[in-house]
């Protein structure tokens, strides 16, 4: 059971999919062994509540997946500041500077 895991792992890493950017995020957490052991459970919580409800799985694309870490990560810069006194403000992307031509 152990090394399907950590083959699963090892294929979730490369993966441009939720469960693969979920293991790169633990990994930088908590380090490769307890962060395939969360993927893992992760996946048996996901595959039970399938096999349970007869639910089907929605797929979610990395890039929903990045949105909405990035959301949890703004709320909870919020409420850290909040807790400071200081208030978050976005600030809209830099653009690249363009050259132009004959520079």
């Amino acid at each position: 059971m152990t090394s399907e895991c950590l083959r699963l792992g090892d294929l979730l890493v490369l993966a441009l999919a939720p469960l693969g950017a979920f293991l790169r995020h633990k990994k930088a957490q908590l380090g490769a062994p307890k962060a395939i052991t969360a993927t893992a459970h992760k996946l048996a919580r996901l595959v039970y509540l399938a096999l349970k409800h007869g639910m089907t799985y929605v797929r979610q694309t990395q890039e929903e997946y990045q949105a909405k870490m990035r959301e949890q990560q703004l709320k909870s810069l919020r409420k850290k500041a909040r807790q400071l006194g200081l208030t978050v403000m976005e600030m809209p992307p830099i653009e690249p500077a363009q050259a132009t031509p004959g520079s």
